[in-house]
């Protein structure tokens, strides 16, 4: 197991403690490794491992590291402890980052406070007596009385922005404090206390972009060297792109026992073992190249069960049940990917970094070889590009439009699509540039999909380029600097292009494993009439079931993309089906 499991009791008042208490540390204590952590009349914290303590009135859960160490940090000193709690927390998130929920109740209130990126989870239920806070609903349910049922709006909302994430969960009465907020108990809604737009420059960043890049290379291998840290093996999952090559240099770089492992489709789109073979050799990496099987997946179970999301897809149990058994093989305690690194390395084909430039005045050659480069990106013209960055300029304001998906949904399905959309990171402050708002909206993107993975898994899997000091890096570089020469991600690729085969550093091809998701629909299209069409998404009426039952009798070969709508029907009716 993992180890990131742990349950927080906070009494509404002393005889709400004294009738929890007992029960509480008998039954929780039962499972291996939970042990009480703190206790104090404000909270008792049980934990499967060590905490960091904040003297008797506070502790960190999870993974701790100060910034520019690559060694997870144990204990704290007076100092540090004195500054975090003076501060609520502001200052562990400006000298620390990690994968961590701290409890502070030292001056007068009580505040729980999640890692800004970091991917534990922690979920809240109120209710008689007190508030707990939770790694997992699991332990919401055995110990606080929890009774799981279904939050339809926000399913609905799930299904309009599977990848923006909101603090309600589809478990009525579970709420997900996000990433960089703190809760105070006994208030309604957390505060934020770390936001992307910080770390966006006000006007031309200090740095040029040779700068830019020996910095976000020196963070990324020292933020992975730490995540990795705790784990003497892992596994990689190696696609052969630039994202999971990134990583292998920079466990290279520490030298961190790992073995790869790629995924091989049966279409020459899926097939990147040529590359990830190139990185492995390059970097002297252990390889596994295995087939993607079908027989691996089933489409009626949901990997997010237990979760209060369903948030997992179901093409993905293939690759997790290749690594799990790799890791197996090899002795690995993680799994490592590159979740997120085309999000937070800025991947865009907008005309967003011409807007941006536009905007800031430059006029000259920098303008034309950044058109020039989203030109050759999006196989559009110079005009075309040029002719985009104007209107937007001079017809929308710098915030990111996120569009809701509403295929294949009924009149009901959509009545939140307005709501639904609506994050605070999307509301951008004045004098800020387009680039930097779809950069932001891309990392709340990546955010969405690895945020929160199961704490009960045996073995944890970690999106190392999603990590603060990464992401902090990555905001603070102009939206111009990440297109150069028809690349995009440019700063990572001359971050690394040392470190990496030329032909992986500066490839401009992508795989995809698109045809092993069009093999899996058509091998269960049948499976998949009755099981969407009979269940309880159906029965629910968010979905257009004459729709979704038509694109189900087509026939011949699949050509739209509209399969990729059904199998996530798919994926959240096996998730609703988790909690029956």
């Amino acid at each position: 197991m993992s180890g990131r499991r742990y349950l927080a009791f906070f009494p509404d008042d002393a005889a709400a403690y004294d009738r929890w208490r007992e029960a509480l540390i008998a039954s929780v204590c039962g499972l291996p490794r939970m042990q009480v952590r703190l206790e104090n009349s404000a909270c008792l914290l049980f934990a499967e491992r060590p905490v960091v303590t904040l003297g008797e009135t506070g502790a960190i859960v999870g993974d701790l590291f100060h910034r520019g160490t690559s060694r997870p940090t144990i204990d704290l000193p007076p100092p540090d402890i004195n500054a975090i709690q003076r501060s609520r927390g502001a200052h562990l998130i400006d000298q620390f980052w990690g994968s961590y929920v701290a409890i502070l109740a030292g001056l007068g209130s009580v505040d729980v406070l999640r890692a800004p990126i970091g991917d534990l989870a922690c979920y809240r239920l109120g209710g008689a007596g007190g508030t707990f806070i939770a790694s997992d609903i699991d332990l919401l349910t055995r110990f606080a009385g929890y009774r799981p049922s279904i939050d339809w709006t926000a399913v609905a909302d799930a299904l309009i922005t599977r990848e923006l994430r909101q603090p309600r969960t589809c478990l009525s009465g579970i709420i997900e404090v996000g990433g960089g907020e703190r809760l105070s108990i006994g208030d309604a809604d957390a505060t934020a206390m770390w936001s992307p737009w910080r770390y966006v420059p006000d006007r031309q960043s200090a740095l040029d972009p040779g700068e830019a890049a020996e910095t976000l290379r020196r963070t990324i291998c020292l933020s992975v060297a730490a995540r990795v840290s705790p784990h003497a093996h892992s596994v990689l999952l190696l696609s052969g792109g630039l994202d999971s090559s990134i990583i292998a240099a920079a466990l290279a770089r520490w030298q961190c026992a790992a073995t790869g492992l790629t995924m091989v489709t049966r279409d020459l789109s899926g097939d990147e073992r040529s590359y990830a073979s190139a990185t492995a050799t390059h970097l002297s990496l252990p390889l596994h190249e295995i087939y993607r099987d079908l027989g691996a997946v089933d489409v009626t179970r949901s990997r997010a069960a237990g979760l209060p999301y369903p948030s997992e897809r179901s093409f993905t149990q293939a690759t997790s049940a290749a690594a799990e058994a790799l890791a197996a093989a090899t002795g690995a305690s993680a799994i490592l990917h590159g979740g997120g690194g085309d999000n937070v390395f800025a991947s865009v084909q907008s005309a967003a970094p011409v807007t941006d430039l536009i905007r800031r005045g430059h006029i000259g050659p920098r303008l034309w070889r950044t058109t020039a480069s989203i030109a050759t990106l999006a196989h559009a013209t110079h005009a075309a590009v040029i002719g985009q960055a104007i209107t937007r300029l001079a017809r929308r304001g710098p915030a990111y439009r996120w569009q809701p998906s509403c295929e294949l949904l009924s009149d009901d399905g959509n009545a939140r699509a307005d709501e639904a959309v609506r994050h605070p990171w999307l509301d951008s402050p004045p004098g800020a540039l387009p680039g930097s708002a779809t950069h932001i909206a891309n990392i709340l993107r990546a955010i969405g999909i690895v945020q929160s993975p199961d704490a009960r898994a045996p073995l944890p899997s970690i999106a190392v380029l999603m990590a603060q000091p990464i992401v902090e890096a990555c905001l603070a570089i102009p939206s111009w600097y990440w297109v150069d020469r028809g690349h995009n991600r440019a700063v990572g690729r001359h971050a690394f292009a040392d470190m990496l085969p030329n032909a992986i550093a500066w490839r401009r091809s992508k795989g995809a494993p698109d045809s092993f998701t069009v093999d899996l629909y058509e091998a269960n299209r049948d499976l998949l009439r009755d099981f969407v069409l009979e269940g309880r998404l159906a029965a629910s009426g968010l979905i257009d079931r004459d729709a979704v039952a038509r694109e189900l009798a087509r026939r011949g070969p699949t050509r739209d993309r509209q399969y990729g709508r059904i199998l996530q029907f798919a994926d959240v009716e096996a998730w609703l089906q988790s909690w029956l």
